[in-house]
């Protein structure tokens, strides 16, 4: 009986750390080059342009902006903008770059046929301490909407990291995949 019970739960801890293994390879991660990107998932053909903005202060910003091709070559494109569960939309995403960390990254990723975003934002200083020390981030899903017609990234989910970071993308790293 006692060895019964001990193989039960050696069998549904076996399981459960399989199904998280197998969740988070089923993650993967889209980079993009600067300039424009296309690419599809479940027939919806997109493309997202990728550019830069740098100013005199050694900061800078990639921009990222999305957008859902027509099937028709004559067709409209149609701008897929970031509704924030507090308003206002987000027409496109950017991260923050300084000279000494990064306040704020960007990363899409696909897990299951459908296309997610995450948006991580260094928090709880100003500048210039926000530049320089580790500090709480705070990490943004969104879910696209898979609706050509009304195009959106949806945010699903908002939440603080666990641990402090002095880059944004390590938390996106360390925290946002696979849970």
């Amino acid at each position: 009986m006692v060895k019964s019970d001990f193989f039960k739960k050696f069998m549904i801890l076996t399981f459960f750390m399989l199904s998280s293994v197998v969740q988070a390879a089923s993650v993967q991660q889209i980079s993009f080059r600067n300039g424009t990107n296309d690419f599809s998932i479940k027939k919806i053909n997109f493309r997202i342009i990728k550019s830069q903005v740098s100013l005199l202060s050694a900061n800078n910003f990639e921009i990222y902006t999305v957008y859902v091709l027509p099937s028709e070559s004559n067709g409209v494109w149609m701008h897929v903008p970031f509704d924030n569960k507090r308003p206002p939309v987000d027409y496109f995403l950017n991260s923050i770059e300084s000279a000494d960390s990064n306040i704020q990254s960007i990363r899409f990723y696909k897990k299951n046929e459908q296309l997610f975003v995450v948006k991580a934002t260094k928090t709880g200083e100003k500048a210039p301490n926000i530049n320089l020390k580790k500090t709480s981030i705070i990490l943004h899903t969104y879910r696209f909407n898979e609706n050509e017609d009304v195009p959106r990234f949806l945010e699903i989910d908002t939440r603080d990291a666990k641990k402090i970071y002095l880059n944004a993308d390590e938390a996106i790293n360390a925290e946002a995949f696979g849970e």
